[in-house]
């Protein structure tokens, strides 16, 4: 599944459920949680779209927090603590921005990860160590498929390297896809028996 999706379908649903028990119970603790998961699936839908533009980012949440804390100043109940509600409006605040600092923060590294072995490729296209390596920091950052077309780049221009038949062997394990990912890690064990040592720690393979 593709990064943010899960975190859209999840944020989906819990918004759903909340909603629904806001307007069968009337009780307003539940829309901070409405909101929260509204922008878990802005969050969401951001690392889905690999659209990792800050001002547009923080701007729709920032929309999201100065809505919920106008629903939650014109909001009372007789029935329920307000400080409660207040305390609840603001710890979810500081979550909301502690979300968008770490998000801002993992999208710089990850950028900067693709960024070197982007310009070693634009010296060199066919340079099979970085597109092997490249391949891995996208499966490192969970782009699966991504990954599996570079992969499939360095097997194009060799198909004897037993590196890029195993990280691809991980990939399609991962996927279900159990027969075909044995025919590669055979492949690859046939042509280097030092991947052995590799299998047993499940990691993928950096060329050096």
């Amino acid at each position: 599944m593709r990064p943010g999706l899960s975190t859209m379908l999840m944020c989906s649903s819990f918004t759903l459920s909340f909603a629904l028990f806001y307007f069968t119970t009337h009780n307003p603790l539940y829309l901070p949680l409405i909101f929260f998961n509204l922008a878990g699936i802005i969050h969401g839908f951001f690392e889905f779209r690999e659209y990792y533009n800050k001002m547009p980012y923080i701007t729709a949440l920032t929309v999201v927090l100065m809505v919920m804390w106008v629903v939650v100043a014109i909001q009372f109940s007789s029935r329920v603590n307000m400080m409660m509600y207040y305390i609840e409006t603001g710890v979810i605040s500081i979550l909301l921005i502690g979300i968008v600092l770490y998000s801002f923060r993992t999208w710089e590294k990850n950028l900067k990860s693709l960024e070197y072995y982007d310009n070693l490729l634009e010296i060199d296209p066919n340079d099979v160590k970085s597109l092997n390596n490249k391949g891995v920091e996208l499966a490192v950052q969970f782009k699966i498929e991504k990954a599996m077309e570079y992969f499939d780049k360095v097997l194009k221009l060799d198909p004897g390297d037993a590196t890029a038949l195993y990280n691809k062997s991980i990939l399609l394990k991962g996927k279900g896809k159990y027969q075909n990912s044995r025919e590669y890690l055979d492949k690859a064990l046939e042509l280097d028996p030092g991947v052995e040592q590799v299998k047993k720690r499940g990691n993928l393979l950096l060329k050096n």
